[in-house]
Protein backbone atom coordinates (compact mmCIF):
# COMPACT_ATOMS: atom_id res chain seq x y z
CA UNK A 1 0.00 0.00 0.00
CA UNK A 2 1.34 3.41 -0.99
CA UNK A 3 0.11 6.89 -0.15
CA UNK A 4 -0.95 7.34 -3.76
CA UNK A 5 -3.06 4.18 -3.50
CA UNK A 6 -4.75 5.58 -0.40
CA UNK A 7 -5.30 8.95 -2.10
CA UNK A 8 -6.82 7.28 -5.18
CA UNK A 9 -9.23 5.09 -3.23
CA UNK A 10 -10.13 7.91 -0.84
CA UNK A 11 -10.98 10.17 -3.76
CA UNK A 12 -13.10 7.50 -5.49
CA UNK A 13 -15.01 6.53 -2.34
CA UNK A 14 -15.59 10.20 -1.49
CA UNK A 15 -17.11 10.80 -4.92
CA UNK A 16 -19.32 7.72 -4.53
CA UNK A 17 -20.54 8.96 -1.13
CA UNK A 18 -21.43 12.33 -2.64
CA UNK A 19 -23.26 10.62 -5.53
CA UNK A 20 -25.14 8.45 -3.03
CA UNK A 21 -26.17 11.53 -1.05
CA UNK A 22 -27.55 13.38 -4.07
CA UNK A 23 -29.32 10.27 -5.38
CA UNK A 24 -31.01 9.89 -1.98
CA UNK A 25 -32.13 13.53 -2.29
CA UNK A 26 -33.69 13.07 -5.72
CA UNK A 27 -34.81 9.45 -6.15
CA UNK A 28 -38.15 8.64 -4.53
CA UNK A 29 -37.43 4.90 -4.31
CA UNK A 30 -34.30 5.46 -2.25
CA UNK A 31 -36.22 7.87 -0.04
CA UNK A 32 -39.02 5.39 0.61
CA UNK A 33 -36.54 2.61 1.40
CA UNK A 34 -34.47 5.02 3.52
CA UNK A 35 -31.30 3.57 2.06
CA UNK A 36 -28.20 5.27 3.47
CA UNK A 37 -26.04 7.23 1.03
CA UNK A 38 -23.16 4.85 1.78
CA UNK A 39 -25.07 1.84 0.43
CA UNK A 40 -26.40 3.79 -2.57
CA UNK A 41 -22.92 5.11 -3.39
CA UNK A 42 -21.45 1.66 -2.96
CA UNK A 43 -23.97 0.17 -5.37
CA UNK A 44 -23.12 2.90 -7.90
CA UNK A 45 -19.44 2.07 -7.44
CA UNK A 46 -20.19 -1.61 -8.03
CA UNK A 47 -22.10 -0.85 -11.25
CA UNK A 48 -19.50 1.50 -12.74
CA UNK A 49 -16.58 -0.59 -11.47
CA UNK A 50 -14.61 -3.39 -13.12
CA UNK A 51 -17.16 -6.13 -12.36
CA UNK A 52 -20.00 -4.66 -14.45
CA UNK A 53 -19.10 -1.61 -16.54
CA UNK A 54 -15.53 -2.84 -16.84
CA UNK A 55 -16.75 -5.91 -18.72
CA UNK A 56 -18.08 -3.76 -21.54
CA UNK A 57 -16.11 -0.54 -21.48
CA UNK A 58 -12.44 0.34 -21.08
CA UNK A 59 -13.59 3.47 -19.27
CA UNK A 60 -14.69 2.52 -15.76
CA UNK A 61 -13.91 3.19 -12.13
CA UNK A 62 -11.00 1.27 -10.68
CA UNK A 63 -9.88 0.50 -7.15
CA UNK A 64 -6.41 -0.39 -5.94
CA UNK A 65 -5.70 -3.76 -4.39
CA UNK A 66 -5.01 -2.04 -1.07
CA UNK A 67 -8.62 -0.89 -0.61
CA UNK A 68 -9.31 -4.23 1.06
CA UNK A 69 -6.88 -3.22 3.82
CA UNK A 70 -9.02 -0.23 4.78
CA UNK A 71 -11.39 -2.29 6.86
CA UNK A 72 -8.96 -3.06 9.68
CA UNK A 73 -8.05 0.57 10.31
CA UNK A 74 -11.55 1.97 9.83
CA UNK A 75 -13.07 -0.63 12.12
CA UNK A 76 -10.45 0.07 14.78
CA UNK A 77 -11.41 3.76 14.68
CA UNK A 78 -15.13 2.97 14.77
CA UNK A 79 -14.86 0.66 17.77
CA UNK A 80 -12.44 2.97 19.56
CA UNK A 81 -15.25 5.53 19.63
CA UNK A 82 -17.80 3.13 21.14
CA UNK A 83 -17.66 4.19 24.80
CA UNK A 84 -15.79 7.50 24.85
CA UNK A 85 -18.09 9.93 26.62
CA UNK A 86 -21.00 7.49 26.44
CA UNK A 87 -23.59 7.59 29.21
CA UNK A 88 -26.20 4.98 30.06
CA UNK A 89 -29.87 5.68 29.58
CA UNK A 90 -32.17 5.74 32.60
CA UNK A 91 -33.07 2.18 33.46
CA UNK A 92 -36.86 1.78 33.69
CA UNK A 93 -39.11 -1.27 33.78
CA UNK A 94 -39.94 -0.64 30.14
CA UNK A 95 -36.23 -0.51 29.26
CA UNK A 96 -35.55 -3.77 31.10
CA UNK A 97 -38.48 -5.48 29.37
CA UNK A 98 -37.37 -4.24 25.95
CA UNK A 99 -33.81 -5.39 26.67
CA UNK A 100 -35.10 -8.88 27.43
CA UNK A 101 -37.08 -8.86 24.17
CA UNK A 102 -33.88 -7.82 22.41
CA UNK A 103 -32.01 -10.65 24.10
CA UNK A 104 -34.54 -13.19 22.82
CA UNK A 105 -34.33 -11.69 19.31
CA UNK A 106 -30.52 -11.73 19.48
CA UNK A 107 -30.29 -15.36 20.49
CA UNK A 108 -33.09 -16.48 18.17
CA UNK A 109 -31.20 -14.97 15.23
CA UNK A 110 -28.07 -16.87 16.27
CA UNK A 111 -29.80 -20.21 16.89
CA UNK A 112 -31.99 -20.22 13.78
CA UNK A 113 -29.14 -18.92 11.62
CA UNK A 114 -26.86 -21.75 12.67
CA UNK A 115 -29.62 -24.32 12.15
CA UNK A 116 -30.13 -23.09 8.58
CA UNK A 117 -26.35 -23.09 8.00
CA UNK A 118 -26.14 -26.67 9.29
CA UNK A 119 -28.92 -27.80 6.98
CA UNK A 120 -27.25 -26.23 3.97
CA UNK A 121 -23.88 -27.62 4.96
CA UNK A 122 -25.25 -31.11 5.46
CA UNK A 123 -27.96 -31.33 2.82
CA UNK A 124 -27.75 -28.65 0.14
CA UNK A 125 -24.42 -27.53 -1.38
CA UNK A 126 -24.31 -23.85 -2.27
CA UNK A 127 -23.68 -24.73 -5.89
CA UNK A 128 -27.34 -25.70 -5.98
CA UNK A 129 -28.16 -22.00 -6.00
CA UNK A 130 -26.61 -21.68 -9.47
CA UNK A 131 -28.55 -24.54 -11.04
CA UNK A 132 -31.69 -22.49 -11.89
CA UNK A 133 -29.51 -19.85 -13.55
CA UNK A 134 -27.69 -22.31 -15.78
CA UNK A 135 -30.71 -24.54 -16.36
CA UNK A 136 -33.06 -21.75 -17.41
CA UNK A 137 -30.63 -19.43 -19.15
CA UNK A 138 -28.24 -21.95 -20.67
CA UNK A 139 -30.27 -25.14 -20.88
CA UNK A 140 -29.44 -28.68 -19.81
CA UNK A 141 -26.05 -28.56 -21.51
CA UNK A 142 -24.88 -25.85 -19.19
CA UNK A 143 -26.53 -27.46 -16.20
CA UNK A 144 -24.56 -30.67 -16.64
CA UNK A 145 -21.19 -28.98 -16.90
CA UNK A 146 -18.81 -30.17 -14.14
CA UNK A 147 -17.76 -27.62 -11.55
CA UNK A 148 -16.67 -27.17 -7.98
CA UNK A 149 -19.46 -27.30 -5.44
CA UNK A 150 -18.58 -25.73 -2.12
CA UNK A 151 -20.37 -26.04 1.15
CA UNK A 152 -21.39 -23.39 3.60
CA UNK A 153 -19.42 -23.08 6.86
CA UNK A 154 -21.40 -23.06 10.08
CA UNK A 155 -20.12 -19.55 10.71
CA UNK A 156 -22.52 -18.49 7.95
CA UNK A 157 -25.27 -18.93 10.52
CA UNK A 158 -23.90 -16.08 12.66
CA UNK A 159 -23.83 -13.58 9.80
CA UNK A 160 -27.58 -12.71 10.05
CA UNK A 161 -27.14 -12.07 13.78
CA UNK A 162 -24.43 -9.48 13.22
CA UNK A 163 -25.91 -8.17 9.96
CA UNK A 164 -29.42 -7.68 11.38
CA UNK A 165 -29.06 -7.06 15.10
CA UNK A 166 -25.72 -5.32 14.78
CA UNK A 167 -26.06 -3.83 11.31
CA UNK A 168 -23.52 -3.63 8.52
CA UNK A 169 -21.05 -2.00 10.92
CA UNK A 170 -20.84 -5.27 12.84
CA UNK A 171 -21.42 -7.67 9.96
CA UNK A 172 -18.39 -6.52 7.98
CA UNK A 173 -15.94 -6.88 10.92
CA UNK A 174 -17.11 -10.43 11.61
CA UNK A 175 -16.96 -11.34 7.92
CA UNK A 176 -13.50 -9.78 7.71
CA UNK A 177 -12.32 -11.98 10.57
CA UNK A 178 -13.63 -15.06 8.75
CA UNK A 179 -11.76 -14.08 5.59
CA UNK A 180 -8.50 -13.11 7.32
CA UNK A 181 -8.45 -16.39 9.23
CA UNK A 182 -8.93 -18.36 6.02
CA UNK A 183 -12.17 -19.77 7.37
CA UNK A 184 -14.49 -18.43 4.69
CA UNK A 185 -13.12 -16.44 1.77
CA UNK A 186 -16.49 -15.08 0.59
CA UNK A 187 -17.90 -13.84 3.86
CA UNK A 188 -17.87 -10.06 3.29
CA UNK A 189 -20.16 -9.95 0.20
CA UNK A 190 -22.64 -12.23 1.93
CA UNK A 191 -22.60 -10.08 5.07
CA UNK A 192 -23.15 -6.89 3.09
CA UNK A 193 -26.05 -8.44 1.17
CA UNK A 194 -27.86 -9.67 4.29
CA UNK A 195 -27.31 -6.35 6.08
CA UNK A 196 -28.78 -4.47 3.12
CA UNK A 197 -31.77 -6.84 3.06
CA UNK A 198 -32.24 -6.10 6.75
CA UNK A 199 -32.30 -2.33 6.25
CA UNK A 200 -34.84 -2.55 3.42
CA UNK A 201 -37.08 -5.10 5.14
CA UNK A 202 -36.88 -3.16 8.39
CA UNK A 203 -38.48 -0.14 6.72
CA UNK A 204 -40.93 -1.95 4.43
CA UNK A 205 -42.24 -4.49 6.94
CA UNK A 206 -42.13 -1.91 9.73
CA UNK A 207 -44.59 0.28 7.82
CA UNK A 208 -46.74 -2.79 7.15
CA UNK A 209 -46.79 -3.49 10.91
CA UNK A 210 -47.82 0.10 11.60
CA UNK A 211 -50.73 -0.08 9.16
CA UNK A 212 -51.90 -3.36 10.67
CA UNK A 213 -51.70 -1.76 14.10
CA UNK A 214 -53.87 1.15 12.94
CA UNK A 215 -56.55 -1.16 11.52
CA UNK A 216 -56.65 -3.15 14.76
CA UNK A 217 -56.80 -0.05 16.93
CA UNK A 218 -53.37 -0.60 18.48
CA UNK A 219 -52.04 2.79 17.32
CA UNK A 220 -53.85 6.10 17.61
CA UNK A 221 -51.13 8.69 17.16
CA UNK A 222 -50.13 8.29 13.52
CA UNK A 223 -51.31 8.20 9.93
CA UNK A 224 -48.63 5.63 9.08
CA UNK A 225 -47.48 7.60 6.08
CA UNK A 226 -43.81 8.16 5.32
CA UNK A 227 -44.88 11.23 3.37
CA UNK A 228 -45.93 12.86 6.64
CA UNK A 229 -42.39 12.76 7.97
CA UNK A 230 -40.34 15.95 7.74
CA UNK A 231 -38.64 16.31 4.37
CA UNK A 232 -35.15 15.98 5.85
CA UNK A 233 -36.01 12.46 7.05
CA UNK A 234 -36.86 11.38 3.52
CA UNK A 235 -34.29 13.24 1.44
CA UNK A 236 -31.46 13.44 3.92
CA UNK A 237 -31.05 17.16 3.18
CA UNK A 238 -31.42 19.72 5.96
CA UNK A 239 -32.43 23.17 4.81
CA UNK A 240 -30.69 26.35 5.82
CA UNK A 241 -31.93 27.61 9.17
CA UNK A 242 -32.73 24.11 10.44
CA UNK A 243 -29.23 22.69 10.59
CA UNK A 244 -28.21 21.46 14.03
CA UNK A 245 -24.72 21.57 15.46
CA UNK A 246 -22.72 18.40 14.89
CA UNK A 247 -20.75 18.86 18.09
CA UNK A 248 -19.50 21.23 20.76
CA UNK A 249 -16.08 22.84 20.76
CA UNK A 250 -13.87 21.78 23.65
CA UNK A 251 -10.88 23.82 22.46
CA UNK A 252 -10.18 27.07 20.62
CA UNK A 253 -8.82 26.75 17.11
CA UNK A 254 -5.92 29.01 18.09
CA UNK A 255 -4.70 26.10 20.23
CA UNK A 256 -6.03 23.04 18.40
CA UNK A 257 -9.08 22.51 16.23
CA UNK A 258 -11.93 21.00 18.32
CA UNK A 259 -12.45 18.14 15.86
CA UNK A 260 -8.71 17.43 15.80
CA UNK A 261 -8.63 17.19 19.59
CA UNK A 262 -11.40 14.61 19.69
CA UNK A 263 -9.75 12.69 16.86
CA UNK A 264 -6.54 12.68 18.90
CA UNK A 265 -8.40 11.10 21.82
CA UNK A 266 -9.69 8.40 19.48
CA UNK A 267 -6.15 7.91 18.20
CA UNK A 268 -4.99 7.47 21.80
CA UNK A 269 -7.47 4.63 22.25
CA UNK A 270 -6.30 2.99 18.99
CA UNK A 271 -2.67 3.38 20.13
CA UNK A 272 -3.46 1.60 23.40
CA UNK A 273 -5.29 -1.09 21.44
CA UNK A 274 -2.25 -1.61 19.22
CA UNK A 275 0.04 -1.80 22.26
CA UNK A 276 -2.27 -4.26 24.01
CA UNK A 277 -2.48 -6.50 20.95
CA UNK A 278 1.30 -6.48 20.46
CA UNK A 279 1.80 -7.19 24.16
CA UNK A 280 -0.51 -10.21 24.01
CA UNK A 281 1.28 -11.49 20.90
CA UNK A 282 4.64 -11.19 22.68
CA UNK A 283 3.27 -13.43 25.44
CA UNK A 284 1.75 -16.02 23.13
CA UNK A 285 1.69 -16.11 19.29
CA UNK A 286 -1.90 -17.37 19.59
CA UNK A 287 -3.00 -13.73 19.92
CA UNK A 288 -1.90 -12.96 16.37
CA UNK A 289 -5.42 -14.05 15.42
CA UNK A 290 -6.92 -11.35 17.65
CA UNK A 291 -8.32 -8.54 15.45
CA UNK A 292 -7.39 -4.97 16.27
CA UNK A 293 -11.08 -4.07 16.48
CA UNK A 294 -11.44 -6.31 19.54
CA UNK A 295 -8.68 -4.60 21.51
CA UNK A 296 -9.99 -1.21 20.29
CA UNK A 297 -13.42 -2.02 21.70
CA UNK A 298 -11.89 -3.24 24.96
CA UNK A 299 -9.72 -0.15 25.38
CA UNK A 300 -12.67 2.09 24.51
CA UNK A 301 -14.64 0.44 27.32
CA UNK A 302 -11.78 0.92 29.81
CA UNK A 303 -11.37 4.58 28.85
CA UNK A 304 -15.14 5.05 28.99
CA UNK A 305 -15.32 3.70 32.55
CA UNK A 306 -12.34 5.79 33.71
CA UNK A 307 -13.68 8.99 32.16
CA UNK A 308 -17.16 8.31 33.52
CA UNK A 309 -15.79 8.07 37.06
CA UNK A 310 -13.60 11.17 36.90
CA UNK A 311 -15.60 14.39 36.28
CA UNK A 312 -12.41 16.33 35.61
CA UNK A 313 -11.84 14.20 32.49
CA UNK A 314 -15.42 14.31 31.24
CA UNK A 315 -15.12 17.98 30.28
CA UNK A 316 -12.57 17.17 27.57
CA UNK A 317 -14.76 14.68 25.69
CA UNK A 318 -17.54 15.79 23.36
CA UNK A 319 -19.66 12.74 22.66
CA UNK A 320 -21.35 14.27 19.62
CA UNK A 321 -18.01 14.85 17.90
CA UNK A 322 -16.81 11.36 18.83
CA UNK A 323 -19.93 9.92 17.20
CA UNK A 324 -19.21 11.96 14.07
CA UNK A 325 -15.73 10.45 13.87
CA UNK A 326 -17.17 6.97 14.28
CA UNK A 327 -19.81 7.59 11.62
CA UNK A 328 -17.29 8.98 9.12
CA UNK A 329 -15.17 5.87 9.49
CA UNK A 330 -18.20 3.62 9.12
CA UNK A 331 -19.55 5.47 6.05
CA UNK A 332 -16.26 5.05 4.18
CA UNK A 333 -16.05 1.42 5.25
CA UNK A 334 -19.55 0.58 4.01
CA UNK A 335 -19.17 2.41 0.70
CA UNK A 336 -15.84 0.78 -0.12
CA UNK A 337 -17.07 -2.67 0.95
CA UNK A 338 -20.24 -2.51 -1.16
CA UNK A 339 -18.42 -1.09 -4.20
CA UNK A 340 -15.87 -3.93 -4.19
CA UNK A 341 -18.14 -6.81 -3.21
CA UNK A 342 -17.98 -9.92 -5.39
CA UNK A 343 -20.97 -10.35 -7.71
CA UNK A 344 -19.95 -13.93 -8.42
CA UNK A 345 -20.08 -14.69 -4.72
CA UNK A 346 -23.49 -13.06 -4.41
CA UNK A 347 -24.91 -15.23 -7.21
CA UNK A 348 -23.34 -18.39 -5.78
CA UNK A 349 -24.81 -17.79 -2.34
CA UNK A 350 -28.15 -16.44 -3.52
CA UNK A 351 -30.24 -19.41 -2.40
CA UNK A 352 -28.83 -19.70 1.14
CA UNK A 353 -28.95 -15.90 1.53
CA UNK A 354 -32.65 -15.86 0.64
CA UNK A 355 -33.50 -18.83 2.86
CA UNK A 356 -31.61 -17.66 5.93
CA UNK A 357 -32.91 -14.10 5.53
CA UNK A 358 -36.54 -15.25 5.31
CA UNK A 359 -36.22 -17.53 8.35
CA UNK A 360 -34.39 -15.06 10.58
CA UNK A 361 -36.46 -12.02 9.57
CA UNK A 362 -39.71 -13.91 10.13
CA UNK A 363 -38.50 -14.99 13.59
CA UNK A 364 -37.40 -11.45 14.45
CA UNK A 365 -40.81 -10.09 13.47
CA UNK A 366 -42.65 -12.64 15.62
CA UNK A 367 -40.35 -12.17 18.61
CA UNK A 368 -40.65 -8.37 18.48
CA UNK A 369 -44.47 -8.47 18.49
CA UNK A 370 -45.20 -11.48 20.72
CA UNK A 371 -42.77 -10.76 23.53
CA UNK A 372 -43.26 -6.99 23.49
CA UNK A 373 -46.97 -7.61 24.02
CA UNK A 374 -46.21 -10.12 26.76
CA UNK A 375 -43.47 -8.29 28.65
CA UNK A 376 -43.58 -4.54 27.92
CA UNK A 377 -45.89 -2.82 30.41
CA UNK A 378 -46.42 0.38 28.39
CA UNK A 379 -47.16 1.19 24.74
CA UNK A 380 -46.27 -2.34 23.74
CA UNK A 381 -47.13 -2.17 20.04
CA UNK A 382 -45.36 1.13 19.38
CA UNK A 383 -42.34 -0.24 21.23
CA UNK A 384 -42.52 -3.49 19.25
CA UNK A 385 -42.42 -1.63 15.93
CA UNK A 386 -39.45 0.48 17.01
CA UNK A 387 -37.57 -2.51 18.38
CA UNK A 388 -38.23 -4.49 15.22
CA UNK A 389 -36.59 -1.74 13.18
CA UNK A 390 -33.57 -1.70 15.46
CA UNK A 391 -33.20 -5.50 15.36
CA UNK A 392 -33.21 -5.38 11.55
CA UNK A 393 -29.91 -3.60 11.35
CA UNK A 394 -29.89 -0.03 12.58
CA UNK A 395 -30.95 1.85 15.69
CA UNK A 396 -31.71 4.74 13.36
CA UNK A 397 -34.30 2.54 11.60
CA UNK A 398 -35.92 1.81 14.95
CA UNK A 399 -36.00 5.51 15.83
CA UNK A 400 -37.41 6.32 12.40
CA UNK A 401 -40.24 3.82 12.87
CA UNK A 402 -40.80 5.26 16.35
CA UNK A 403 -41.23 8.64 14.66
CA UNK A 404 -43.75 7.18 12.21
CA UNK A 405 -45.74 5.33 14.84
CA UNK A 406 -45.60 8.23 17.28
CA UNK A 407 -44.97 11.56 15.49
CA UNK A 408 -46.14 13.64 18.46
CA UNK A 409 -44.03 11.75 21.00
CA UNK A 410 -47.03 10.55 23.02
CA UNK A 411 -45.57 7.09 23.72
CA UNK A 412 -42.30 5.79 25.16
CA UNK A 413 -41.35 3.97 21.94
CA UNK A 414 -38.28 6.09 21.13
CA UNK A 415 -36.94 6.05 24.69
CA UNK A 416 -37.58 2.32 24.94
CA UNK A 417 -35.65 1.34 21.82
CA UNK A 418 -32.74 3.68 22.64
CA UNK A 419 -32.42 2.37 26.19
CA UNK A 420 -32.79 -1.28 25.17
CA UNK A 421 -30.07 -0.96 22.53
CA UNK A 422 -27.74 0.64 25.07
CA UNK A 423 -28.42 -2.03 27.70
CA UNK A 424 -28.20 -4.66 24.96
CA UNK A 425 -24.47 -4.05 24.71
CA UNK A 426 -24.18 -6.29 27.79
CA UNK A 427 -24.86 -9.40 25.70
CA UNK A 428 -24.21 -8.27 22.11
CA UNK A 429 -20.64 -7.04 22.62
CA UNK A 430 -19.35 -10.30 24.16
CA UNK A 431 -20.79 -12.07 21.12
CA UNK A 432 -18.99 -9.70 18.81
CA UNK A 433 -15.68 -10.16 20.63
CA UNK A 434 -15.75 -13.91 21.24
CA UNK A 435 -18.09 -15.81 18.94
CA UNK A 436 -16.53 -15.09 15.51
CA UNK A 437 -13.26 -16.73 16.56
CA UNK A 438 -14.93 -19.42 18.66
CA UNK A 439 -17.23 -20.55 15.83
CA UNK A 440 -14.17 -21.24 13.69
CA UNK A 441 -12.78 -23.76 16.17
CA UNK A 442 -15.87 -24.91 18.08
CA UNK A 443 -19.14 -24.27 16.18
CA UNK A 444 -21.09 -26.80 18.28
CA UNK A 445 -20.05 -24.96 21.44
CA UNK A 446 -21.27 -21.65 19.98
CA UNK A 447 -24.60 -23.23 19.10
CA UNK A 448 -24.93 -24.73 22.58
CA UNK A 449 -24.15 -21.41 24.26
CA UNK A 450 -26.67 -19.65 22.02
CA UNK A 451 -29.42 -22.14 22.90
CA UNK A 452 -28.68 -21.84 26.63
CA UNK A 453 -28.72 -18.04 26.50
CA UNK A 454 -32.00 -18.10 24.57
CA UNK A 455 -33.55 -20.19 27.34
CA UNK A 456 -32.07 -17.84 29.98
CA UNK A 457 -33.61 -14.78 28.32
CA UNK A 458 -36.98 -16.51 28.01
CA UNK A 459 -36.96 -17.46 31.70
CA UNK A 460 -35.75 -14.00 32.73
CA UNK A 461 -38.54 -12.40 30.71
CA UNK A 462 -41.20 -14.54 32.35
CA UNK A 463 -39.80 -13.85 35.83
CA UNK A 464 -39.78 -10.12 35.06
CA UNK A 465 -43.37 -10.31 33.81
CA UNK A 466 -44.61 -12.00 36.97
CA UNK A 467 -42.76 -9.59 39.28
CA UNK A 468 -43.96 -6.56 37.32
CA UNK A 469 -47.54 -7.83 37.55
CA UNK A 470 -47.20 -8.37 41.31
CA UNK A 471 -45.71 -4.91 41.88
CA UNK A 472 -48.54 -3.29 39.94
Amino acid sequence: MTLMDVAHDFAVVSILLAIGYFLRMKVKLFQRLFLPASIIGGLVGLIIGPQILGLYSPVHVTYTASISEWSGVLLAVTFACSFLGESMEKITKQAVAATLVGGVAHQAQAVLGMIVAFLFQSVVPIGFGLIPLFALYGGIGCTLQPGEIAKIPLGFGLIPLFALYGGIGWAVPVATIFEEEGYWTNAVPVAITIATIGVVCGIVFGIVMVNIGIRKGLIKHTTASLDDLPEEFRTGYIALGKRPSIGSAVSKSSSVDPFTLQLAFVGLVVACALWLRNFLISIDPFWENLPLLSTSLFCSGVFGIIIGRIPALQQFIDRDTIERISNVSLEYLITSAVATTSIETFVSYLLPIVVISVVVIAATTWVSIFFSKRWCPQDWFASAVAQYGAYMGLLSTGLLLAKVVDPDHKTVAAETVAASCTLGYSYSLPYLLIMPMLVISSPKLVFGISVVLLIVFLIAGEVFRKRARVSN
